[in-house]
């Protein structure tokens, strides 16, 4: 199966080089109330739907993923459009939908491999959802995102893991601000590592965090 809050400056980037992976994850399923009065329209209890969507800059470069949560009769690349149109003085961005989402975990990792006094920093970046367990979503972001790489984000110089669970049927980005791009640390249970490899506890990877992607099972060479 198949990573927040963005600022404006989401698509100013210095990276050199940006590889995009991403993994197709099932559509939500609609749940229905289980009691339900005879004759009556059935209630659908799960009516959201998440997007995983790549963003880039007009031109085509300088591309990131992040979640979208919407309703099932919304346009999501419109309405991430509108969003950027309304809250930014920058060029509306090109956006395309990934896969949408079944409830569960989703993760993103983004990771750095050189240095700029060595000839260059490589970014890699993969986001995954619909997954039963953290574990699950964090070592297939991981995985999708080495096998796009040949190994490069488990090779990387430093990491940054997100992850959190999306219920299903919470709209908060929907319902307060359309179209608002999010990590996956926005929902439930989310949490965020970023962190030199080996992974450190730091003031931008919780003790809690750390340990989190160990126990995920997380290895780095």
């Amino acid at each position: 199966m198949h990573d927040k809050r963005l600022t404006k400056t989401l698509l100013s980037t210095s990276l050199i080089t940006v590889l995009v992976a991403t993994l197709a994850a099932c559509a939500p399923t609609t749940q229905l109330a289980e009691s339900q009065p005879p004759g009556e329209v059935p209630r659908a209890i799960n009516e959201g739907r998440l997007s995983l969507v790549q963003i880039c800059a007009p031109t085509g470069g300088n591309c990131t993923l992040a979640f979208i949560d919407t309703l099932p009769t919304d346009n999501v690349s419109q309405l991430v459009r509108d969003y950027f149109a309304r809250t930014s003085r920058a060029p509306v961005p090109q956006v395309t939908v990934e896969s949408n989402c079944a409830p569960g975990w989703v993760a993103s990792v983004l990771s750095e491999q050189g240095s700029v006094a060595g000839g260059g920093l490589l970014h890699a970046q993969s986001a995954v959802c619909g997954h039963p367990t953290p574990a699950s979503a964090i070592n297939t972001a991981l995985n999708v995102c080495d096998d796009k790489t040949s190994g490069g984000c488990r090779k990387s110089n430093r990491i940054k893991v997100v992850w959190g669970q999306w219920q299903g049927n919470k709209l908060a980005g929907r319902e307060m601000e359309p179209g608002r791009p999010y990590e996956a640390w926005a929902y439930a249970g989310g949490m965020r590592c970023e962190s030199p490899v080996p992974v450190v506890a730091s003031a931008t990877c919780s003790e809690e965090a750390a340990a989190a992607l160990r126990a995920a099972g997380v290895k780095f060479p």
